[in-house]
C-alpha cells in the first residue's frame, strides 16, 4: 500500500534532500508558521511501524512523498484471521 502527498510549493533541492527529514529542519527559513517537524515525526512514525518513506522533488514545481507500507496479513488482528 501508498500513501502519497503532493504540494505545488517550491521544492526542494537536490542537496538538502537528505536534511528534510532531520528535526526542526525548514527548507524555507523566511517562513514562521512552521516548526519543521512535521517530517520528521512521520519519518519516525514509520520506521516504527517498518514502512519506508519516499521523496521526489522538483525545484519550483513541488514535492511528492510516499509512505510505503507491506501489506502483510497479521495473525494476531481479528479479520486478518481466515
Amino acid at each position: 500500500m501508498h500513501l502519497e502527498v503532493r504540494d505545488s510549493g517550491v521544492g526542494v533541492p537536490a542537496a538538502e534532500l537528505a536534511h528534510v527529514f532531520r528535526p526542526f529542519y525548514r527548507v524555507d527559513t523566511t517562513r514562521v508558521d512552521s516548526f519543521g517537524l512535521g517530517l520528521f515525526i512521520v519519518k519516525r512514525a514509520a520506521a516504527f511501524l517498518g514502512h519506508a518513506v519516499e521523496l521526489y522533488s522538483a525545484v519550483g514545481r513541488g514535492s511528492r512523498f510516499v509512505v510505503v507500507a507491506e501489506t502483510a496479513p497479521n495473525p494476531n488482528r481479528i479479520g486478518d484471521l481466515k
